[in-house]
């Protein structure tokens, strides 16, 4: 299971199976969790319970070996990076990872969840341009739901582990 946390979407990417295939296959299911709520607190609340509802494995997802979670980041050469940092949103980005990683370890039992940062597993590459061989892997149209935000780049960082992005 891979995840692309955010504070406004968090994108899931589950491969029933996956390894270094010379042809990766599609993700055997993909969603976003978009938290809803005025306030902060009201939209991380909304937030965790979709997540502890998606860990709940219900039978409509295998329950993974592995949970990999992209870490925040400040990237010191971006002005979006350094504006986000400025307005709070890095903080926000932070504690909702916090908040995924310990409803993870809570409900996915003999799961190993890991935080990776971003530029392990797409270097400097923007998202225009994860989307686009997204899109040549799988041989998608432009506004293929895999191509969603969030979803695409936990898409992405499957790609990456599989060695195919």
């Amino acid at each position: 299971m891979f995840v692309d946390p955010g504070i406004d979407g968090t994108g899931i990417a589950v491969w029933h199976a996956w390894r270094r295939l010379s042809t990766p296959r599609r993700p055997g299911y993909t969603t976003v969790l978009h938290p809803r709520g005025c306030t902060w607190l009201t939209r991380l609340r909304h937030l965790l319970h979709a997540w502890r509802h998606e860990l709940s494995f219900d039978g409509s997802v295998s329950r993974p070996n592995v949970i990999i979670i992209e870490d925040a980041a400040l990237w010191s050469g971006s002005a979006k990076s350094q504006a986000a940092a400025t307005r709070g949103d890095l903080l926000k980005l932070a504690k909702v990872i916090g908040a995924l990683c310990a409803v993870a370890v809570e409900y996915a039992e003999n799961c190993r969840v890991q935080l990776i940062p971003p530029s392990q597993w797409k270097g400097q590459l923007p998202k225009g341009v994860v989307k686009h061989r997204i899109r040549s892997v799988f041989e998608l149209p432009a506004h293929h739901h895999l191509l969603r935000e969030h979803v695409a780049d936990a898409v992405g960082m499957g790609l990456a582990a599989m060695g195919a992005l």
